[in-house]
C-alpha cells in the first residue's frame, strides 16, 4: 500500500475531489525527483522503500563521515594479570572492534602506561601494581588534553592527547582498593574468571560489572 506521506496535503486532497488518479497511482508515476531528495527513500524505478541510514552530522564544506561510537578499553597491565589473562581480555576487545565500535586502548597499572587506537594490535607493556584512581583521573583530563604515551605505527611518542569518549570498560582482575574517582561517561567492569568483584562493587557511583566464565568454557 502507498504512503501518501511523501505528498503535500493540499495535493492530496485536490487529488482525491477532481481525480481518480489516486485509485490507480502507481510508484511509477511518481516523479523520481520526488524520491531522489528524499534521505529516507530509494527509488529503484519500481518501488520506493525505506532506508534506515544514520544521517552523519556535518559542517559546511566538510565531507561527511559515518560516526562510530569511542569506546576507551582500559586494560590493567599490572602483575597479578597474567599472559592468559590478558589474551582472555584482548579477545573481549577484538569482539568489540569488529562490530564497528571505535576502539582505543589504555594500558595502566598504578598508572597510566600508554594509550593507542586499536586495529588488532596486542598489548606492549606490563608490570607493577594496581590503581584504578589514576587512568580516571587521566580519563577525565584527556577532555582538555594532557600529555600521555602513545603508540603509533610501532613507534612509542609523547603527545598531547585531547579526546573525549562515549563510554569505558575496565578490564581487569580485580584486585585493588575500590576507587574514588569517577569518570565522567559510562563504565563497565570486565574481570577475569579468577578475579575478584569486592572492590569495584563498592564504588560509590554506578557501573555495571561482568564476570568473565572459567577458560574452559568459552
Amino acid at each position: 500500500e502507498i504512503s501518501w506521506s511523501i505528498l503535500p496535503a493540499q495535493l492530496i486532497v485536490w487529488l482525491i475531489h477532481n481525480t481518480v488518479l489516486l485509485d490507480e497511482l502507481t510508484w511509477s508515476s511518481v516523479p523520481p525527483q520526488m524520491l531522489i531528495g528524499n534521505p529516507y527513500y530509494q527509488y529503484n524505478g519500481q518501488e520506493a522503500f525505506v532506508i534506515e541510514r544514520k544521517i552523519p552530522k556535518s559542517l559546511p564544506g566538510v565531507k561527511k563521515q559515518k560516526e562510530f561510537p569511542k569506546l576507551l578499553c582500559i586494560l590493567d597491565t599490572s602483575g597479578s594479570v597474567g599472559p592468559i589473562d590478558v589474551e582472555y581480555l584482548f579477545a573481549e576487545v577484538h569482539k568489540l572492534y569488529k562490530h564497528g565500535v571505535e576502539v582505543y586502548v589504555l594500558e595502566a597499572d598504578t598508572h597510566p602506561q600508554l594509550f593507542w587506537k586499536y586495529e588488532g594490535q596486542k598489548p606492549y607493556s606490563g608490570g607493577g601494581g594496581t590503581d584504578f584512581n589514576e587512568p580516571f583521573k587521566w580519563v577525565n583530563d584527556v577532555r582538555n588534553g594532557r600529555e600521555t604515551s602513545v603508540m603509533r605505527g610501532g613507534n612509542k611518542a609523547t603527545e598531547n592527547v585531547h579526546i573525549t569518549f562515549d563510554g569505558v570498560i575496565y578490564l581487569t582482575d580485580g584486585y585493588a582498593s575500590t576507587p574514588h574517582v569517577q569518570p565522567y561517561c559510562k563504565l563497565m567492569w570486565i574481570i577475569t574468571p579468577g578475579g575478584d568483584t569486592n572492590a569495584v562493587s563498592q564504588t560509590k557511583y554506578r557501573s555495571i560489572i561482568l564476570q568473565l566464565p572459567p577458560y574452559e568454557n568459552r
